[in-house]
């Protein structure tokens, strides 16, 4: 089955996330570790996850590596921490 790709127009969502910085032989071993921090970190300041965890790629350069978040969807607005 064949689709075309749509744009879907979604409500700003609030969400914590560490930053990370790595390279593509790292993706697999630094950003899974990450999940336990950003949820250790919601779970100090008693804030439930809203939704599923994601890695939110900002930069993708092959050669040099990926600027990317680990985040966890959140009902409002956090401080940072």
């Amino acid at each position: 089955m064949h689709t075309e790709p749509q744009l879907e127009q979604r409500a700003e969502q609030p969400y914590v996330a560490i930053p990370a910085r790595v390279s593509m032989a790292e993706l697999g071993t630094i950003l899974p570790a990450l999940h336990g921090e950003v949820y250790a970190w919601l779970a100090e300041q008693g804030v439930e996850p809203s939704g599923a965890p994601f890695w939110r790629y900002a930069v993708i350069d092959m050669d040099a590596g990926f600027e990317m978040e680990v985040g966890v969807p959140v009902a409002g607005a956090l401080p940072g921490g």
